[in-house]
C-alpha cells in the first residue's frame, strides 16, 4: 500500500521525516497466501537494494530513496519491507540549490462600480501578488490597488415634463460693445440639468444671443492711444545681472478712420537690474527634513510606503540641492498565505 503528500511544507514549515527524524515511509508491504506451499517449492520474498537518494533540486525541500521486489514469497517469508522513504533536504542543500525568484503582480482586474450614481464617486481596481518574492528575489514595489473618479454629473434632476434637459432663462442684454458707430450686445442662458431619463429630450438649444446695437451716434475721428506704463516689476535676481519688465495696454482703440498703434516701444520694456556681486552672498541649496512614512497599501503580500521632503531654494550663484523629493519602499512583504507543515495521506488500502 502506498500513502502521498496531503500537503507541502512551506514558508518555513516542517519537512515530513519519519519517526525520530529519520526518513518517513510512503510504501509498505504485507503478507497475504500465508498457507505454506510445498517445501521444496518455498521460497522468501527478495526485494533489491535501496536506489540512490534524489538529488534536492531548486525549490524542493524533500528527497526520495526507493527499492523494488525482486522476487515475490512462495511458501516462504512474504514481502514486509519498506519499499520507498523520503526526508528533509539539509538546510545547506536548499540554501545551495535555492534560486532567486522576484516577485510578480497579476494584470490589473476590470474597475469596479462607482460609488455613487452622481456627484463624484471612487471606482478602483485589484491585483495581485502572483508570485512572491523568495531567496533574495525582488519584492514587489508596485501599487496593488488604484482608485480614480467616476460619475462626475451633478445629482440635480429635472423630473418635471419626463426628465428633459432644464434650461435656464436668458440673463439681461450686455452693454453694447461700442461707444459709438457699429456694435453687438450679448446675452446668454445655462445648462440647469441634463436629460435623467431614457425618455427625456436632450439639450438641444442656443445657449448665447448676439444682435447689433441699435441707435448708436456715428463715430468722431479717433486715434489709438497707448495707456500709461505699469509699474516695474521685482527683479529676475538678488545679485549679478538680472532683469525687470514692465507692460502697458491699449487705453482706446483707433476709430473712424484714426490713427493706429504705433509698434516702437511695443507693450513691454525691460531692463538690467541687481548688478551686484554674488560672491558674498552665495548660499547652496538645503533640504528640509523627511517627512513621516506613509501607510503601507497592503499589510501582507507585498505594498509599499512613501516619504517626501522640501528643498531650501539656493541664491542665485549657489548650488542647487541635489537628491530625491520623495522615497519609496517595500513593506508588507510577509506572505497572506500562513506557514503549513508537511502532512501525509494515510494510507490506501492493501493491493490484491
Amino acid at each position: 500500500r502506498v500513502r502521498s503528500f496531503k500537503e507541502r511544507a512551506t514558508r518555513g514549515g516542517r519537512s515530513c521525516s519519519g519517526e525520530g527524524g529519520g526518513p518517513a515511509r510512503l510504501t509498505e508491504t504485507d503478507e497475504c497466501l500465508t498457507e505454506p506451499c510445498s517445501d521444496e517449492l518455498s521460497k522468501d520474498c527478495m526485494v533489491g537494494p535501496w536506489s540512490a537518494w534524489t538529488a534536492c533540486a531548486a525549490g524542493e525541500v524533500q528527497e526520495y530513496r526507493s527499492r523494488e521486489i525482486q522476487k515475490l514469497a512462495i511458501g516462504g517469508a512474504p514481502c514486509q519491507h519498506v519499499l520507498s522513504e523520503t526526508r528533509p533536504c539539509t538546510v545547506t542543500e536548499v540554501k545551495e540549490k535555492a534560486v532567486a525568484t522576484d516577485c510578480e503582480l497579476s494584470d490589473w482586474a476590470f474597475w469596479s462600480l462607482c460609488s455613487k450614481t452622481c456627484d463624484g464617486g471612487q471606482t478602483s481596481r485589484k491585483r495581485s501578488v502572483v508570485v512572491t518574492a523568495q531567496y533574495g528575489g525582488q519584492p514587489c514595489e508596485d501599487a496593488t490597488l488604484e482608485t480614480r473618479p467616476c460619475n462626475e454629473n451633478p445629482c440635480t434632476m429635472n423630473l418635471e415634463g419626463g426628465g428633459d434637459c432644464l434650461l435656464s432663462s436668458w440673463n439681461s442684454w450686455s452693454s453694447c460693445s461700442s461707444a459709438c458707430g457699429q456694435g453687438v450686445v450679448k446675452r446668454h442662458r445655462d445648462v440647469v440639468s441634463q436629460a435623467v431619463t431614457a425618455e427625456g429630450v436632450g439639450c438641444n438649444a442656443q445657449l448665447e444671443e448676439v444682435r447689433p446695437c441699435e441707435n448708436r451716434e456715428a463715430c468722431t475721428e479717433q486715434d489709438c492711444r497707448w495707456d500709461s506704463w505699469g509699474s516695474w516689476g521685482a527683479c529676475t535676481k538678488s545679485c549679478g545681472s538680472g532683469y525687470r519688465e514692465r507692460f502697458r495696454t491699449i487705453a482706446s482703440l483707433p476709430m473712424a478712420g484714426g490713427k493706429e498703434c504705433e509698434p516702437v516701444g511695443s507693450s513691454a520694456e525691460v531692463e538690467g537690474c541687481a548688478e551686484v556681486d554674488c560672491s558674498e552672498n552665495c548660499v547652496d541649496g538645503s533640504w528640509e527634513e523627511w517627512g513621516a512614512w506613509s501607510p503601507c497599501t497592503q499589510s501582507c503580500d507585498g505594498g509599499i510606503m512613501w516619504r517626501h521632503r522640501h528643498a531650501v531654494e539656493a541664491s542665485p550663484c549657489g548650488k542647487p540641492a541635489a537628491g530625491m523629493t520623495s522615497e519609496v519602499r517595500p513593506c508588507g512583504t510577509d506572505s497572506c498565505t500562513p506557514q503549513a507543515d508537511c502532512i501525509l495521506e494515510h494510507y490506501g488500502p492493501w493491493s490484491e
